[in-house]
């Protein structure tokens, strides 16, 4: 018995350690900000580590499964991506050196190549870019007269495959 609570208290916290998560920062108008969050991230991110190199052919997460707080929102927030249509979000040709990477984000019809931070701790990475609704052509969004400003906040915190 005491062996299988050790085992169990291992896969628990490798559990822990190795979790995928991606957050949304969204600041809203006139003042106030919210985070959408997602554990439905799927891909596999590559890291050599003599040469600080990092790379993932594909990284997909499901529009539906964020969570913003409240209900509503959650409606709202997959109405406005078009989760019916376009279900996911994709980072594909996730490629750097030094802390500094490129992909190609694909949201609700739309590519965008984006410049995304990153650092890796231990066997983890943690990546950071910023999304301008604009330029993937989302339309506006205001409800009861507090809109979404247009710069979006994304990180993302995954496992490296460390090689």
């Amino acid at each position: 018995m005491k062996i299988l609570n050790i085992i169990l208290c291992a896969l628990i916290l490798a559990s822990v350690s190795f979790a995928k998560e991606v957050k949304l920062g969204v600041s809203l108008s006139p003042a106030g900000s919210f985070e959408a969050k997602s554990n439905n991230l799927s891909g596999k991110v590559n890291y050599k580590k003599s040469a600080d190199k990092i790379w993932a052919s594909r990284l997909k997460v499901s529009i539906k499964s964020f969570d913003t707080g409240m209900s509503l929102r959650n409606e709202h927030f997959a109405k406005h991506l078009n989760a019916k249509k376009y279900p996911n979000a994709i980072i594909s040709k996730f490629r750097g050196t030094k802390g500094s990477a490129t992909g190609i984000l694909k949201l609700a019809g739309a590519k965008k190549k984006v410049l995304i931070a990153y650092k890796v701790v231990g066997s983890e990475v943690l990546a950071k870019f910023k999304v301008n609704t604009k330029e993937l052509g989302l339309k506006k969004v205001k409800y009861l007269g507090v809109g979404v400003k247009d710069v979006v906040e994304v990180t993302v915190k995954m496992p490296v495959n460390l090689r």
